[in-house]
């Protein structure tokens, strides 16, 4: 039996440029039964969101050609208004705050913590 909150009805994009952090994502969202997709840069995003309406936007920060902080900011300055997360390997204790005066909705902290996951979900979802 699933112990977390099922979200089957709920769309989620994870955009990282690392394949390993993907896959791990990928398989910690699947607890919630998210559907879920992914990409490997915010180009993959844009895409993806041309055919696509999320519910949720999970970015890594530091990724080539652009970060997921100049992702979010283009997404919010062109209206976007729907939850946009940052999920990083910047871990230390003034990271959190930085992100969110940066713009973004909630912040995550690599390696993910299902707790948290489930926190933020259960928050925007």
């Amino acid at each position: 039996m699933n112990e977390f909150r099922d979200f089957s009805h709920k769309k989620v994009v994870y955009i990282d440029d690392n394949e390993m952090n993907l896959k791990v994502g990928l398989m910690t969202l699947k607890k919630f039964n998210i559907d879920s997709h992914r990409g490997i840069a915010m180009t993959d995003l844009f895409e993806l969101m041309k055919t696509n309406e999320y519910d949720l936007i999970i970015l890594d920060d530091m990724m080539p050609e652009m970060s997921g902080t100049e992702g979010m900011q283009k997404l919010k300055s062109e209206g976007y208004s729907k939850p946009i997360i940052v999920l990083t390997g910047n871990a230390a204790p003034e990271d959190r705050q930085k992100y969110l005066n940066a713009g973004f909705d909630e912040y995550l902290a690599k390696p993910i913590n299902i707790s948290e996951l489930d926190r933020v979900l259960n928050l925007f979802l």
